[in-house]
């Protein structure tokens, strides 16, 4: 009796598994389709649409990517009727609510719509935190929802980054020595070679002054010789 219990138990997992499987990648598709398509929604597919907008604004693209993902999840997980649904959608609310209040933000410099969820909630921040401090908020509550949909590994994530960082000091300390190197072994040329330039302009300046100084003793010479009576 047990043994029957257990496989007729079984079977009502697997078949409400695939039931939530089909339908969930289905709607998933269908909201992906209703929202990038301009037409062809259907009644159905229009009104569903203009809600959703008209509620999240332009953050409502968002949602089929978050709600496949956070689906397809949940049912890799487990093989039975996925449980955690309700956390997964928290987070999906989060990054889609607090995404809105960022572009209500932006409203004022662009023509984008945040919704009447972006509005409100915005409306509530700014009165409690400020301006600035609606922002600072909101960033805060996606990353939480990040954190809940894709279940990040900020640990993991920060350890990677202090490795990059660290392998890139030790490299900018390397080439910074060699740098070093090769500035003193460029300066130790140049003082070699000062040295030997100062030789020269002394040598020449020397063969100048004695050219200068037969020029005009030639030139005496001329004179005297045409200053000279001529003899009768």
């Amino acid at each position: 009796m047990y043994h029957t219990h257990t496989t007729a138990g079984n079977k009502k997992n697997k078949i409400s598994y695939i039931v939530i499987t089909s339908i969930s990648i289905a709607f998933s598709l269908w909201l992906f389709w209703i929202i990038i398509n301009p037409s062809q929604k259907g009644v159905i597919g229009n009104f569903v649409f203009e809600n959703l907008f008209s509620f999240m604004g332009y953050s409502i693209y968002l949602f089929p990517f978050l709600f496949f993902y956070g689906i397809l999840r949940l049912l890799i997980k487990s093989t039975k009727a996925p449980k955690g649904i309700i956390t997964m959608l928290l987070g999906i609310s989060l990054i889609l609510f607090f995404t809105s209040v960022l572009i209500e933000n932006l409203s004022y410099y662009l023509n984008i719509k945040s919704g009447w969820i972006g509005y409100a909630l915005d409306t509530v921040m700014v009165k409690l935190f400020g301006k600035i401090g609606s922002i600072f908020f909101s960033l805060a509550f996606i990353v939480i929802g990040l954190n809940i949909v894709f279940e990040i590994k900020w640990s993991k994530i920060f350890e990677g980054i202090k490795k990059i960082l660290k392998k890139d000091y030790e490299e900018w300390q390397k080439a910074r020595a060699e740098l070093k190197i090769k500035f003193n072994t460029l300066r130790e040329k140049e003082r070699n070679g000062e040295k030997i330039i100062a030789a020269k302009p002394i040598a020449s300046t020397t063969k100048l002054e004695q050219n200068k100084i037969q020029v005009p003793t030639n030139l005496e010479k001329e004179k005297q010789k045409i200053n000279q009576p001529i003899s009768k």
